[in-house]
């Protein structure tokens, strides 16, 4: 073990001639460093951010959220019981769009195919899919009744499609929702899905990734 010692008489022979010009150096560095703490301050500097303003959605029980790719002014919020609802400002004002939609039914997930010309979403009674801006929503048929709460779409094939169920695992679609096959190859049976999200790292392979995320645990799914 090497211990280093400070030579006290080589450093007063240092110091002693330029004591002055050392302190003022001293002085200035600390100043310094107390403008830099001062800047990092959580309302001020960097760290001061924005501010979180009211959506106008405060008495709804929101789960969804998706901002349409084309319109950025354009987003759409799932509601616990009243279906989706629009806003075309940003979020000033909001209407309901939930045409062809079972009410009441819980809206958890919602989220536009690659192109951003559909919104899809999953909800307790199914998935459904509009077209027309939310006008109307149609069912997507060939999916087992249940509850469904996740979406994520194929970055390389924009016509494939999963879905993730609470009771039922996994599905995928090649061919934009027209027909499902099971997808759940060693998930746990039973198990509820939280979210899907593609792995958009590996989007280039020849192979696809879902990562499903669950209560406690995480698996990743691998595909053609």
């Amino acid at each position: 073990m090497q211990i280093a010692c400070i030579n006290k008489r080589k450093t007063e022979n240092i110091l002693n001639p330029h004591g002055d010009k050392n302190l003022a150096r001293l002085v200035f560095i600390l100043l310094t460093l107390l403008v830099c703490l001062s800047a990092c301050a959580p309302n001020s500097g960097i760290f001061a951010g924005g501010t979180w303003q009211s959506g106008g959605l405060q008495h709804l029980h929101i789960r969804a959220l998706a901002v349409d790719p084309n319109n950025a002014q354009n987003i759409y919020a799932g509601d616990a019981q009243n279906g989706v609802l629009v806003s075309t400002d940003a979020g000033v004002h909001w209407s309901q769009r939930s045409a062809g939609l079972p009410l009441p039914t819980a809206i958890h997930n919602l989220a536009f195919d690659d192109v951003g010309k559909k919104l899809y979403a999953a909800t307790d009674a199914g998935v459904f899919v509009s077209a027309d801006a939310v006008q109307h929503w149609t069912a997507i048929s060939g999916l087992p009744a249940g509850s469904y709460t996740a979406l994520a779409f194929d970055l390389k094939k924009p016509q494939t499609i999963f879905v993730g169920t609470a009771h039922h695992g996994v599905f995928t679609s090649t061919n934009d929702g027209s027909a499902w096959s099971a997808a759940g190859g060693g998930l746990p049976a039973g198990i509820e899905i939280n979210g899907l999200t593609f792995d958009s790292i590996k989007a280039c392979s020849s192979r696809v990734r879902i990562t499903a995320f669950f209560v406690h645990r995480m698996l990743e799914y691998t595909g053609r």
